[in-house]
């Protein structure tokens, strides 16, 4: 069994250091060394390997156990585990600064416990570390200290000991944890809205990357900005069948649509393929097969991507808004 699990481990191991060796490659190496996932699979691969060479060495079994850490590489590779460290991290600044007021309002109270409970309770509060210890216990839901009773022999209260708990376990306990809690589910909630939008924006770009360079965008853009009415557009449209009906037959092929439009002085040039042109009747609801267009054909035709467009325009500029920094 032993020496199974040990022949598995050399195999991932190799697997792990090829998979390594082709990310590197396929990213090198500003891409590589600036994503974080990457560079912790690069810090769990050299572990492992160093694990085989430094057997002998003293204090060298510690780099068998950190092998370990290859576990962890599991969330970058799904999703959700990976949204949820990314948003942990980028939470981290925001809480220390909260674990940085309850660490100074302790210390506060430790100081105030020395003065005041010092002799009372050495144990206790004898010195600032066994202070800081008591206070921590405190936080922790430790029972009251039983070196400090919040009744006196006679059953009188003692005002002191029982402000000074109290106000402790409210200010630091009641509200300064809870402040805390409340600001890592704040900053996780917003860094995870964050990567969200940013995987959301990169998969739009990636489409829009992947889209054919051949498209009516051109002309699109020039409908857009040189018509007022709807009237307008109807008559900009039938100019632009009239332009590219060549035999006057009152209907158009699409080999005189893909001519007409190459025709037509746009920047950048419109250069139309066939399956483009099925595609874009296919998308208003008319059937390519019949590959003539009337007059109303076309006009449906354009209006429907025109309505793309508009969308699409509108996309860009909601993400462009929220991309920007507000003041």
């Amino acid at each position: 069994m032993a020496r199974t699990l040990e022949t598995l481990d050399v195999v991932f191991t190799l697997l792990f250091t090829v998979e390594l060796a082709i990310n590197a490659y396929a990213h090198w190496a500003k891409e590589f060394f600036t994503d974080g996932w990457s560079v912790f699979d690069l810090v769990a691969v050299s572990i492992s390997l160093m694990s085989f060479f430094m057997t002998k060495i003293p204090n060298g079994a510690i780099f068998r156990v950190m092998r370990a850490l290859r576990v962890l590489r599991l969330f970058g590779r799904m999703r959700r585990l990976r949204l949820i460290i990314t948003a942990l991290t980028t939470s981290i600044i925001p809480v220390l600064n909260a674990f940085l007021i309850m660490l100074i309002v302790t210390s506060i109270y430790a100081m105030v416990g020395i003065s005041f409970f010092g002799e009372r309770s050495s144990e206790h509060f004898g010195s600032f570390d066994r202070a800081i210890m008591t206070m921590f216990l405190v936080t922790a839901g430790e029972s009251w200290l039983p070196d400090l009773p919040p009744f006196q022999d006679n059953g009188v209260m003692d005002s002191t000991v029982v402000v000074f708990c109290v106000s402790f376990i409210v200010i630091v306990n009641w509200t300064l944890l809870q402040v805390s809690v409340a600001i890592l589910l704040d900053n996780f909630v917003t860094a995870t809205s964050a990567e969200e939008k940013a995987e959301a924006l990169q998969s739009y770009e990636e489409c829009k990357t992947r889209a054919d360079v051949n498209s009516l965008d051109p002309l699109l853009a020039f409908l857009t900005d040189h018509f007022d009415t709807n009237g307008d557009l109807t008559t900009r449209i039938y100019q632009l069948y009239q332009v590219l009906d060549v035999d006057q037959d009152g209907t158009l092929d699409f080999d005189e649509i893909l001519e007409g439009l190459r025709k037509l002085e746009c920047d950048p040039r419109i250069n139309l393929s066939l399956e483009d042109l099925e595609r874009y009747t296919a998308e208003a609801g008319l059937d390519p097969k019949y590959a003539r267009l009337d007059r109303r054909g076309f006009e449906t035709m354009i209006r429907h991507q025109l309505k793309e467009y508009i969308q699409r325009g509108l996309t860009d500029a909601i993400l462009t808004c929220d991309d920007a920094p507000t003041s």
